[in-house]
């Protein structure tokens, strides 16, 4: 079930969403599959430098010539770190980053990642997932439980971890 929807964004994408300061990444990544993954991220950073952005993009792990891969050569994992980058390295960087099911659809290593990309990620998070292993990685210190018995119905139990 779909709880958050968004409207499109200045990014000229589908798959960053920006609301003022805040990002979306939702489940289903959608990027322009003709653009490089270079191109992709100076679409949210346009002032940035390209040495810049491949500075930036080496430390997300994506190094040297990898840069001038087209978005539609790249595996799903690969996108999904494309789009996490497009938020990361965005001007400003939001302030407000949410999640829908990251995690679905990722090998272990590309969730070892996305912890890892998260750590420096010095705004807050709402995260909507069922990998509680993934939730207390991120040190997600409040949760909010949602099921079709609660929502309407009765009020949401929410509990600090």
């Amino acid at each position: 079930m779909t709880l958050i929807t968004v409207p499109q964004c200045r990014l000229h994408t589908k798959c960053s969403h920006r609301l003022d300061n805040t990002a979306y990444l939702p489940q289903r990544i959608i990027l322009d599959p003709e653009l490089t993954l270079l191109e992709t991220v100076q679409r949210a950073n346009p002032g940035a430098s390209e040495q810049h952005l491949r500075d930036q993009l080496a430390r997300l792990l994506f190094r040297r010539e990898s840069v001038h891969q087209r978005i539609g050569d790249l595996s799903g994992g690969e996108r999904f770190r494309v789009a996490v980058a497009q938020v990361l390295l965005a001007n400003p960087v939001p302030q407000l980053l949410i999640l829908d099911e990251p995690t679905n659809n990722l090998d272990i290593s590309s969730v070892d990642w996305l912890v890892q990309a998260l750590e420096a990620y010095t705004g807050a998070l709402i995260v909507v997932s069922h990998d509680e292993d993934f939730c207390r990685r991120i040190r997600i210190d409040r949760t909010l439980n949602l099921s079709t018995k609660t929502l309407g119905k009765e009020p949401f139990r929410e509990s600090a971890r």
